[in-house]
């Protein structure tokens, strides 16, 4: 759930950032009459919008490939790294902008509150990673399993078109998760009605 929920969360924070610097980039454009004035505030602003357009096909190709490729993820996993990078890189260059554009156009009191605004934003940026990290190695608690099913009732289900798996002697069903397993849906698509144990604590290997 809470990986489902995070990923649309970022799908559509990441849309509506998109369209924002797109449609603030396109009306300062038209507003200087199609033309792009000297000096680093233009420059950058624009390089924003460039690896914006590059960030957002980035993420969309990925999601694509982790969810259709069979075997061969490699330039998946690529693109999802480079994707993680470009994110970075955005938010380091448009806050760089951002003071640049105090230093262009604000008063000597403007230009404070654009330092205060850049020091916010990164101990915000720090804080919010800091708290995903610590919640990412918080140890889940375990809920007692109740229901039991035999192993002709398992086979049945998979066969009736059940995602179903087994880990530790867990019925797991996969369906809503597989498109968001880090090393591509395909490793789950494999192992539909298995038990995944000896993969999962690495005992074995997988190769095709």
């Amino acid at each position: 759930m809470y990986v489902s929920v995070s990923m649309w969360t970022h799908r559509i924070s990441g849309f509506l950032i998109f369209v924002a610097v797109f449609t603030l980039a396109m009306l300062t454009f038209k507003d200087n009459k199609w033309s792009l004035n000297e000096g680093l505030h233009p420059a950058l602003g624009l390089t924003v919008v460039c690896i914006m357009s590059a960030l957002t096909i980035g993420g969309i190709t990925t999601r694509l490939l982790l969810e259709r490729t069979r075997w061969n993820t490699a330039l998946a996993l690529r693109i999802k790294t480079g994707h993680k990078l470009f994110g970075y890189l955005t938010l380091l260059i448009s806050q760089i902008n951002i003071y640049f554009g105090g230093q262009a156009y604000s008063t000597n009191k403007a230009e404070s509150l654009v330092l205060a605004e850049l020091i916010v934003f990164f101990v915000l940026i720090a804080l919010f990673e800091t708290f995903f990290q610590l919640y990412r190695r918080k140890e889940q608690p375990f809920r007692p399993i109740t229901d039991t099913i035999s192993r002709t009732e398992f086979d049945a289900r998979v066969n009736g078109g059940e995602q179903l798996l087994l880990l530790d002697d867990m019925v797991l069903d996969v369906s809503k998760f597989k498109s968001e397993h880090p090393g591509g849906q395909f490793l789950i698509d494999f192992h539909i009605g298995r038990d995944v144990s000896k993969f999962f604590y690495g005992g074995y290997v997988l190769e095709n």
